[in-house]
């Protein structure tokens, strides 16, 4: 295993330059960590992502449609308008967690490829 988590993760420590005139402090930008440089195939997250998409899409044109239908029959109480509400909320609640999972997928494989380039 690595010795120095920071190296394993590419976090960069920056160290005090001296500033007298024999040693000009450079301008250049560093130069960014790749992520996971195509390490690994990501079709997984992005089928993932799609799907959390399609849920919230479908989950507020749901909603929406039950409460025209609903008002269309004369029935606009506070049932109603509830029930929409839940169906908006579930939607918008699964469409996070699909992201959130995605995301830490992504971030798990991005280190362990740090990790295994060493």
């Amino acid at each position: 295993m690595a010795e120095n988590i920071n190296e394993v993760l590419g976090v960069q420590e920056e160290t005090p330059q001296k500033t007298n005139a024999e040693t000009p402090i450079s301008t250049t930008p560093k130069a960014e960590t790749p992520k996971a440089e195509s390490s690994s195939d990501d079709s997984a997250e992005s089928t993932l992502n799609v799907i959390a998409y399609i849920t919230l899409i479908v989950g507020i044109l749901a909603a929406v449609l039950y409460f025209f239908i609903s008002a269309g029959i004369g029935e606009i109480t506070s049932v109603v308008l509830g029930e929409a509400f839940k169906i908006i909320f579930t939607s918008v609640v699964a469409w996070a967690v699909m992201r959130v999972l995605a995301n830490i997928s992504l971030t798990l494989k991005e280190i362990n490829f740090k990790i295994k380039r060493q």
